[in-house]
């Protein structure tokens, strides 16, 4: 029990005392009636009394007993207000908060997760956890079938009594259609909306290396805040419509019937014709009688569910927290001098004891293209995640522009570093926006570029999930485009131009080639033709650097480097063979 206590104020802590008490008052204002329900059996034992003493209608009691049923109604629905808008806020506020702060998560630890866990924790698992500030309550089946008995009780008693309870029944069952039609299309619209902030979200973390070498963390969680917001406005929408309708067709009915079977009952036991005892009895069941005719709505969970909701949500804030604390700094200074990267002794792996990098040392300098080679399987994609900051649990020392990098945010690293990346990551955008990311605007630079790279083809154009609507090939024009636009004086590309054919690779190789003259940065590739724009090599075998320099000295004296290049080459006369043979010929 107290490890519940413990775990339910730390997350409404989270929350913010301010909302919270909000909340709690809106709560305190919907169950109105409550508090309401205290002085109604003071003042219907004084209308009793009066009835069986004096033998007369007290009005002054049953009009005190109308203006407190009117203030329940005004409070409760002003209460529902507040409530919701300041629960929906909360929601809101956490979710912000939640996805916005994604991004100081470590990338090895967002892919190990998966997007689909944060997916469900912004969208799910937070709203099942918000059940222990729910106001609602679970109504049971068997109040319906009670709910029948009561009305052959009571049909013995008074038809007129029965045709009273029986016209409620209506009004409610009148309001049940009413309100399924008045609010399905809103609930359709912000179901839609949630799958659509679902998918940005997946799609958020599947590209993040595109969101921080395009500097656009900004523009998605800007974005993202417009979208909850359109879902926040649907859901008040739906809410306040389904609470306005509660109050017209359900409540003011109930308690008008409720002074009408007052007044009128008063009435006929005056007359002698109606015992005290039966009119009590027929007040009580009448709210057994309403009480499960108002919709019914499932938002109760499981003890373990809820609880098992909030510890992850407490998880995920301890981990940001300790993650955010572990990325304190937030910029790069360059200082001058200082050669682009460094790396000295750097050894990584993913489990104790098994290092996939083994004190890997080598340095780029201003101006300079170093290319990074090695078979498959050396180890250079975890160093290329060194590089750009996301991987920062390793041995040695990196540093770029003088800076070191463990305990730099990533997102400081893509300030001053352009990224090619290998999976090109496509957002369901049009083709301008895929290429400017978070970056200001320069329209005029934007069509140059996109004419130079041959994607004109594609304005404003929705490029569709994952790029789904483009081939290959103008996912790697679409990468370079990000690149010239970028405009860094340092750059790492991951092998550029896959899935593009030789002619259009030719064209765009030279168009890098310009780009990179005078720049420094890393490639990494196995196409010499695209190792050949570095002025020097640097070659992974086992984790390890086995050897530097330039490629016509490694060519001659690298195992490693020459297979590379032969293995290419190899595959180049084979299909010149092919295509040079008469029966390739003939059979053209």
């Amino acid at each position: 029990m107290l490890k519940n206590i413990r775990t339910l104020i730390a997350f409404y802590s989270l929350i913010g005392w301010r909302r919270l008490l909000l909340i709690f008052f809106g709560g305190l204002l919907v169950h109105s009636e409550v508090f309401g329900g205290f002085f109604v059996p003071l003042l219907v034992r004084r209308i009793l009394d009066a009835l069986t003493e004096k033998g007369r209608l007290d009005l002054t009691a049953i009009y005190f007993l109308g203006g407190l049923y009117g203030g329940v109604l005004v409070f409760s629905y002003l209460g529902e207000r507040l409530y919701l808008r300041s629960k929906y806020n909360a929601v809101t506020e956490l979710r912000n908060k939640i996805f916005s702060s994604s991004f100081f998560f470590p990338w090895r630890k967002l892919k190990e997760r998966g997007s689909a866990y944060y997916t469900a924790l912004i969208n799910q698992q937070l709203n099942d956890a918000f059940v222990v500030l729910d106001y609602a309550y679970i109504r049971n089946l068997i109040v319906i079938a009670r709910m029948f008995a009561i009305l052959g009780v009571i049909w013995t008693w008074s038809p007129t009594f029965f045709g009273l309870f029986l016209m409620n029944m209506v009004v409610v069952a009148i309001y049940s259609h009413v309100i399924d039609r008045a609010t399905h299309p809103h609930y359709a619209q912000m179901y839609e909306l949630v799958r659509r902030i679902t998918a940005y979200i997946t799609e958020t973390f599947e590209n993040l290396h595109e969101i921080l070498a395009g500097e656009a963390i900004r523009k998605r969680c800007e974005r993202y805040t417009v979208m909850v917001k359109e879902v926040l406005k649907k859901a008040l929408r739906t809410e306040w419509i389904k609470v306005s309708l509660d109050k017209l067709m359900v409540d003011l009915p109930g308690y008008v019937s409720r002074l009408a079977l007052l007044g009128y009952g008063g009435f006929l036991v005056a007359r002698g014709q109606m015992t005290v005892g039966t009119l009590w009895a027929l007040w009580v069941y009448f709210s057994y009688i309403t009480e499960p005719l108002y919709v019914f709505r499932e938002l109760a969970r499981i003890a373990v569910q809820t609880s098992a909701n909030i510890e992850s949500i407490l998880d995920y804030f301890a981990d940001m927290e300790r993650y955010r604390s572990a990325m304190r700094r937030t910029s790069i200074r360059p200082k001058d001098n200082a050669p682009v990267y460094v790396l000295r002794d750097v050894t990584f792996g993913f489990e104790p004891g098994k290092p996939v990098l083994k004190q890997v040392t080598f340095a780029v300098d201003p101006g300079e293209i170093v290319a990074i080679v090695g078979l498959s399987g050396e180890g250079k994609s975890t160093l290329l995640n060194i590089l750009l900051g996301l991987e920062q649990e390793y041995d040695g020392v990196v540093e770029l522009l003088g800076n070191d990098l463990r305990g730099v945010f990533p997102g400081a690293v893509f300030e001053h570093v352009g990224y090619y990346s290998q999976a090109v990551g496509i957002f369901n955008d049009t083709l301008e926006n895929n290429i400017v990311m978070g970056r200001p605007l320069e329209r005029n630079r934007l069509e140059k570029i996109i004419e130079e790279v041959g994607l004109e083809h594609l304005r404003g154009r929705l490029l569709g999930e994952g790029g789904s609507f483009i081939s290959g090939g103008e996912k790697q024009k679409l990468q370079l485009a990000r690149l010239l636009y970028a405009d860094k004086e340092v750059n790492i590309i991951d092998e550029p131009f896959v899935n593009l054919d030789l002619v259009n690779e030719q064209v765009l190789l030279s168009k890098l080639k310009e780009f990179l003259s005078g720049r420094s940065g890393i490639i990494i590739s196995h196409k010499p033709h695209i190792i050949k724009l570095a002025q020097r090599i640097v070659v992974l075998k086992e984790g390890r650097v086995v050897a530097v320099g330039p490629l016509k000295e490694l060519l001659a004296s690298n195992e490693v480097c020459r297979e590379i290049i032969r293995s290419y080459l190899r595959g180049a006369r084979e299909v010149e063979k092919e295509i040079q043979s008469p029966n390739s010929e003939a059979g053209g």
